[in-house]
């Protein structure tokens, strides 16, 4: 910046041979010398005609700092009173300026007044400036407040500032949260008292208006801004026992926060800063820190000048209302109106009252079912007193809840507020919705708790020993593991749910549990009593309330009563008899191992110190048969000293290390943290969040290093080639203080075919650090670890090693196979891997019929029409729109007789207005008749539907019939006519037709069935399906649907309308419950796997190896499964494909030496005549190949990384276009490392590969 002030980013990267590479961000200042930016603020958002009020000068150097106190601030115009005022800034760099504006002293730019005033400024460089005001001419009566930041429940002063002529006019004062009145009152003095509510927090508004003489508020007002915030506000802070501290130790931290008041809670997160990168920060601050320390806890002699300078800017401009236009002009004759319409029939007139009740009750159905998600919501993310007040059994809505809704209208058409469902519908109160919200996490817990308690045989043995920790430890350690957020355990009563001792539990959880319960504690606080949520089957809801019926709890009520469990619990209770058996036998058995050692073997490995399985037997890897004394023939090799492994080795590097939800904060402001340190040498960012009860909200961070006198790293590649020859560094530093000989290695394993390394021996001063070449050549294919130990030279005592994974792999190219099948009941599908492949990855994965078609979410308008699994249709008011919208709309919203009849007459009117702009007995006529009747066709046959909706469906029928057999070769109006008829019930003989002359337009190609009727063939296919569903022929509609299944499942996306058609097929193909569980045999090896919310996944790495393969999936309902059977493997480079691809491909540049970044260019042409729509370029990485996130940007298109491959997503390429890409890849590893092979196909064709062969690419140190 050579002329003006500012901030630059710089970013400063240091690379080390032997420390490796950091880096560091920040931000410099630059400032032009004697730079000064001049603020002016009025104190109303503008200045008012003939009000004696004040402005605000503020001064800022370039450095953002504001000048020497007492600086002399001059201020000239016709605002000012005698023309000239001489003022001094304070400590924030603010004047206050006293100004009156006479009435004729603006002017207006561009339709808006302003006013201008001079600001000199003296100093060593004098300097002049000018600025314009606006002017509020209609202000009437400004607001001026005794204090603008107060606390809540407390009381304020508003002065009055009069124009001459509202002096004597009733002046209303208003104190608003956004357009909300909160608190009014109606003045003629000059001085009015306003109380502020308890319960609001934030930037409110006092706005005062003048009332005229015909008791209107026409005119415009002025705002003032009001802080509210809670009282004491404390600002927290971290600190640390000690400024660095050991690997493995326990960290002490100290937590400051104030002292007494309101109950306080605290959320830490300790993160790893070398593993984390771009993530959010983990803070919170009241108001979102729009308000800095010196806003919110005001101090100093100019506290109170800078408060209502900040607060100035936020001075809202009161808008014009809007009256309602006069009934009669001038004269006094009646006004006529602009348009005119028909109104609509009333029918028979009634008592109005009670069906104004059952109206605002219905009508505030999607409200009540809004503020229950809201709950749901709050609580997932720990947020329960952002949408509620007070606390226990007063706990309530905010009433400002549904201010993001404004469809939720009252009949009065008024914001719909917590308040006014509370008092308008019997049995709806926070305590109700509460309950259900309650029950419904209560039993998420279970599942979870049951499934930690009882993972089943093929669980690992941690998980099967989980169980059999103290129950106090249960909960926690499920959220420490993952199987669940901190989150799921909230109650809606600012409570936690618990494990409770007792004699009588509700439901058996595990044999671990048998009297145990889970309870929460519910609105008082403490388990145990009356109030407790304890119990799944217990109605929340009083039976036959608006509530009850618009939750959905009487139907919730009905089906548990239907419920007939003993079956499957006796089946689980013989399993778990039979599983508690075996574990017991495995129990008193052992962990016996059988095992023999000859003399002079027991080195390395010696004892059991290392390897896999400590204990009895040598370590497996580095025992038996791998010890010194068998491999000193070969040279001098690392060995351990005393010490061991065992308690040195870090190998446990956690990205969070440590996460507490709610921790309770000590009144006395002093709370003690202890973290466990895991094995990382790192930096640890520690950011806390604590709250109080009252509304205030703080955050703090703190960084600690953890470190280690002696410390050495392996930057081993996560996935390797067989016969690569790598040349690893392993770095090691002195930290101490102390000079020390130190003797580093390598320990192989087994498994890779890696041997243990040479011993090297080296010195360093304290301080200092080295980097020493290890020669890896993994020879065998698999999955294992290598360990670099650093060893005290002459005592031989293990100072430092750390145990990194590697898995080794075939050079190959990666092959994604996947075979699809879909059927009812039963599904059966084949894949052949190669032989000579390589395994990577198998995955099973199915799909109960309607899940395959997923709705975007309850705001989706197709979900409603065509809902998917687990969901009830939610009853929708009428809307006005399309024709074909409304149907839908209509056809969704229930069997409401009322809204029935108001969406019947609707529809008529818009079909009426489409139809006028249609030829009769055109195809666009006939296309609009099919949908709006395919849209009505759920509400068929409803004992609500009403006559008026009944003869709408009529007459649409003989329309669609009539039309649709005089259209020839029309398939886009056969086939959703042929759709819509079926679907509503209409003539089956003429849906017969229709479908028959389709058969003519079907297009068959192997497996896959598809109709051409017009530019949608996914749309046209699935209303094909639907009308042979219609017929009742189920196999002939399952093949369009499998084609359409197979579609989506390769990536193809489907809009809401095609997934909605869909659902509605499979819906009816479903034809009862869906199954919950599902057998699934792999080559014969048969596996049960629960299907939830309509989806399962089974991992099965069997189907990647080579061979022929059979997947078979049962149900026990008759219901549309979906089967998709994945396979990724690996294949030679030199196995050429069967269909060449139509790329040119070559990678060119300078491959560069260890720690540095290749200059490599991939160019790629396309050879055919033809635009490809998309291109997919798939590289295989040499070994120790990295890809930064800056680099990552500087290739241009999406990436993707992951198994040692590097996916580009290229786009649409045109005949003969070329394209040359950056491949700025970073070497971790030195060697001869065979990579940078490529295979590149089209999306729309992707058998056909164009592969260009991998190379031997040579990495110097």
């Amino acid at each position: 910046f050579e002329h003006r002030s500012g901030h630059v980013s710089v970013r400063a990267e240091v690379e080390h041979a032997a420390h490796g590479a950091v880096s560091a961000y920040g931000r410099l200042g630059l400032a032009v010398p004697l730079a000064l930016r001049v603020e002016v603020v009025p104190r109303h958002g503008g200045l008012l005609p003939e009000i004696d009020d004040v402005i605000y000068v503020r001064l800022v150097e370039g450095t953002r700092d504001p000048p020497a106190v007492g600086t002399e601030v001059t201020v000239s115009g016709p605002a000012i009173p005698g023309g000239r005022v001489t003022a001094q800034t304070d400590e924030a760099g603010l004047a206050e300026i006293p100004v009156r504006l006479p009435l004729g002293a603006a002017s207006s730019m561009d339709g808006a007044p302003e006013t201008r005033v001079t600001v000199d400024v003296a100093g060593l460089l004098e300097r002049t400036t000018s600025a314009s005001i606006p002017v509020r001419r209609a202000v009437e009566v400004a607001p001026v407040l005794s204090d603008v930041v107060v606390s809540p429940g407390s009381a304020v002063e508003v002065t009055l500032l009069r124009r001459p002529g509202a002096r004597r006019a009733d002046v209303r004062v208003e104190l608003l949260d956004g357009a909300e009145p909160l608190v009014w009152t109606r003045t003629r003095g000059d001085r009015v008292r306003l109380q502020l509510p308890p319960g609001r927090l934030g930037v409110l508004h006092v706005r005062a208006r003048a009332l005229h003489e015909d008791e209107t508020l026409d005119g415009v007002g002025a705002t003032a801004a009001l802080l509210v915030r809670p009282s004491d506000p404390d600002f927290v802070q971290l600190t640390s026992a000690r400024p660095r501290w050991t690997v493995g130790d326990t960290a002490q931290l100290t937590l400051q926060t104030g002292a007494a008041g309101p109950r306080r809670w605290a959320a830490v997160l300790v993160r790893d800063l070398a593993a984390h990168g771009g993530e959010r920060p983990f803070r919170a601050h009241f108001l979102g820190q729009r308000f800095d320390e010196a806003v919110l806890a005001p101090s100093g002699p100019g506290a109170d000048r800078l408060l209502r300078a900040a607060l100035a800017a936020h001075a809202a401009e009161d808008p014009a209302t809007h009256p309602a236009p006069p009934l009669t002009d001038a004269l006094g004759l009646p006004v006529e109106p602009a348009h005119h319409g028909v109104s609509m029939d009333r029918g028979t007139l009634r008592d109005p009252f009670p069906l104004a009740r059952e109206l605002e009750r219905r009508g505030a159905f999607d409200a009540m079912r809004t503020l229950e998600s809201k709950l749901e919501a709050a609580l997932a993310q720990g947020g329960l007193d952002a949408i509620t007040t007070g606390a226990g059994a007063r706990r309530r809505f905010r009433d400002d809840l549904l201010r993001d809704h404004p469809e939720l209208r009252t009949l009065g058409d008024g914001p719909m507020t917590p308040a006014i469902l509370a008092d308008a519908i019997p049995g709806f109160d926070y305590e109700a919705v509460a309950r259900r919200v309650a029950r419904a996490r209560l039993v998420r817990v279970m599942a979870a708790l049951v499934r930690y308690l009882d993972p089943g045989d093929e669980a690992s043995v941690a998980d099967r020993m989980a169980s059999r920790e103290p129950s106090e430890r249960w909960l926690g350690r499920m959220v420490e593991r993952g199987v669940l957020a901190a989150s799921d355990l909230d109650d809606p009563w600012g409570g936690r749910f618990a494990l409770r001792a007792t004699r009588a539990p509700v439901l058996l959880l595990g044999a671990p549990a048998r009297q145990l319960e889970l309870v929460s504690p519910g609105p008082d606080g403490r388990p145990g009593t009356r109030d407790d949520v304890r119990d799944p089957f217990t109605r929340a809801v009083p039976a036959a309330t608006p509530y009850a019926i618009a939750s959905g709890e009487d139907a919730l009520m009905r089906r548990l009563a239907l419920l007939s469990p003993l079956a499957r619990t006796l089946a689980a209770l013989r399993e778990a008899y039979r599983r508690t058996n075996a574990e017991m036998a495995e129990e008193e058995i052992g962990d016996a191992v059988a095992g023999s050692a000859s003399e002079g073997s027991i080195g390395l490995g010696g004892l059991g110190l290392i390897g896999h399985g400590a204990g009895g037997g040598g370590g497996s890897g580095y025992g038996s048969g791998h010890g010194s004394a068998g491999r000193m023939g070969r040279g001098s090799r690392i060995r351990l000293g005393s010490t061991g492994l065992a308690g040195v080795v870090r190998e446990r590097f956690p990205p969070t290390l440590l996460f507490r939800p709610a921790l309770v904060v000590d009144p006395d402001g002093t709370t003690e943290i202890a973290i466990p340190l895991a094995d990382a040498v790192t930096t640890y960012l520690v950011e806390a969040v604590v709250w109080r009860e009252d509304g205030w909200i703080d955050s703090t961070e703190l960084r600690i290093e953890v470190d280690r006198d002696v410390v050495i790293e392996a930057p081993v590649p996560p996935i390797a080639h067989r016969g690569d020859t790598m040349q690893l560094p392993l770095r090691v530093s002195n930290r101490g203080d102390v000079p020390r000989r130190l003797a580093i290695g390598l320990l192989g394993d087994a498994a890779l075919g890696v041997e243990d390394g040479a011993r090297h021996e080296v010195e360093l001063q304290p301080g200092e650090a080295q980097l020493v070449p290890v020669e890896v050549r993994p020879d065998r294919i698999g999955e294992g670890r290598l360990t670099a130990v650093a060893l005290d030279a002459d005592t031989e005592e293990t100072l430092d090693a750390v145990r990194r994974p590697m898995r080794v792999i075939a050079p190959a190219r990666r092959v994604d196979q996947r075979r699809t099948g879909l059927a009812a009941r039963e599904v059966v599908v084949a894949l052949e891997v190669p032989e000579g492949a390589d395994a990577r990855e198998g995955r099973v994965r199915l799909v109960i019929g309607p899940a395959l078609f997923p709705a975007d979410g309850r705001d989706d308008p197709w979900a409603a029409w065509a809902p998917p699994l687990g969901w009830t249709t939610t009853p929708r008011r009428p809307v006005r729109g399309d024709a074909v919208r409304q149907a839908f709309h209509l056809g969704s919203a229930g069997r409401r007789a009322v809204d029935a009849r108001r969406g019947a007459l609707l529809l008529t009117r818009a079909l009426a207005s489409e139809e006028r702009s249609l030829e009769e007995g055109s195809a666009a006529r006939l296309r609009l008749h099919a949908w709006a009747l395919l849209g009505l066709s759920p509400s068929v046959g409803g004992d609500g539907a009403g006559a008026a909706l009944r003869e709408i469906v009529d007459r649409l029928r003989r329309d669609v019939a009539s039309g649709s057999m005089l259209r020839t070769d029309d398939p886009e109006s056969w086939v959703v006519a042929a759709a819509a008829l079926g679907w509503s019930g209409g003539d089956r003989e003429r849906v017969t037709e229709l479908v028959r002359r389709l058969e003519r337009h079907a297009v068959e190609v192997g497996e896959d069935r598809w109709l051409v009727a017009d530019g949608r063939v996914v749309r046209s296919t699935l209303l094909w399906s639907m009308a042979e569903l219609s017929l009742g022929r189920r196999d002939r509609a399952f093949s369009p649907l499998a084609t359409v299944a197979r579609f989506a499942a390769s990536g193809h996306t489907l809009d809401a309308e095609e997934r909605a058609l869909g659902r509605a097929a499979m819906r009816r193909l479903l034809a009862g419950e869906a199954p919950t569980e599902a057998e699934v045999w792999i080559d014969g090896a048969r596996s049960v796997v629960t299907i939830t919310h309509g989806a399962a996944e089974l991992d099965a790495l069997a189907l990647s190896t080579p061979g022929t393969h059979s997947v078979r999936v049962r149900v026990d309902a008759a219901a549309p499964v979906f089967v998709s059977a994945d396979a990724r493997y690996g294949v030679a480079w030199t196995d050429r494909p069967r269909t060449p691809g139509p790329f040119e491909i070559a990678i060119e540049g300078e491959t560069g030496g260890l720690d540095d970044t290749a200059e490599l260019t991939l160019t790629i042409r396309n050879r055919l005549p033809r635009t490809l729509p998309a291109v997919t370029v798939e590289i295989g990485l040499p070994t120790g190949a990295e890809l930064t996130e800056r680099e990552r940007r500087r290739i241009g298109v999406p990436v993707e990384r992951g198994g040692g491959v590097l996916t580009l997503h290229l786009p649409a390429m045109r005949p003969g276009q070329r394209r040359e890409l950056l491949l700025p890849l970073r070497w971790s590893v030195a060697g001869r490392l065979e990579g940078l092979g490529v295979a590149a196909y089209a999306v729309d064709r992707p058998d056909g590969v164009s592969v260009l062969a991998p190379r031997t690419v040579e990495v110097s140190r």
